[in-house]
């Protein structure tokens, strides 16, 4: 069958090319067929300086007839999220988190939450409209928020994409096809070079 991580690596790929040709600098935390840890990906976004961070993925369901296309941003009250971010912020262990450093890293994730938000809309946005005619199923993409570790990766607005289901006949099909995922790649381009617009001051 599809393999969820083929189709990942190759959307980041074509992501990768479509966000370079509208003007930004792309680090991708895997660029080739290999497994790194959330901490490892922690280590690249981050050590990169990034604006924002989005990641791309194909999802998978028991159940067979659940299809289309999912956007994700930040639980900003996932309290076990906050006590990571808190621990990790401060060098300690989830234990040794003191009030005060709950509520910053509480106040960071809201600030964050915000600009995901207007990062996800845009994205959502560009989803809907850009694709919807050739490929009925993307025309209402669900946004939702949800406690995702990868979306914690630091305070820079973050999103997750769910590009299709390959449990899903029709998804997979399309997740195959090179142009289906080179027009996923312009419409997240799109939302992402619509939210640096917004954002510039």
């Amino acid at each position: 069958g599809l393999r969820e991580k083929d189709v990942t690596l190759a959307l980041a790929k074509t992501l990768r090319k479509s966000l370079r040709e509208r003007g930004f600098d792309v680090v991708l935390t895997r660029d080739r067929d290999h497994t790194l840890s959330l901490e490892e990906r922690t280590a690249i976004a981050e050590g990169a300086g990034g604006d924002v961070f989005v990641s791309v993925h194909a999802n998978a369901s028991p159940r067979a007839e659940l299809a289309g296309v999912e956007l994700f941003t930040l639980q900003e009250n996932a309290e076990r999220q906050t006590l990571r971010l808190a621990a990790r912020e401060n060098g300690v262990t989830p234990a040794e988190v003191d009030p005060l450093q709950r509520l910053l890293a509480r106040l960071r994730l809201s600030e964050a939450g915000e600009r995901s938000s207007l990062l996800a809309r845009q994205v959502h946005r560009e989803i809907g409209s850009g694709m919807g005619d050739r490929w009925p199923s993307t025309r209402e993409p669900v946004l939702k928020q949800g406690p995702f570790y990868v979306l914690y990766l630091s305070d820079m607005p973050a999103l997750l994409v769910e590009a299709g289901f390959v449990t899903h006949r029709d998804d997979a099909r399309r997740l195959r096809d090179p142009e289906y995922l080179h027009a996923m790649a312009e419409e997240i381009a799109k939302g992402v070079g619509r939210f640096r617009d917004e954002s510039a001051p």
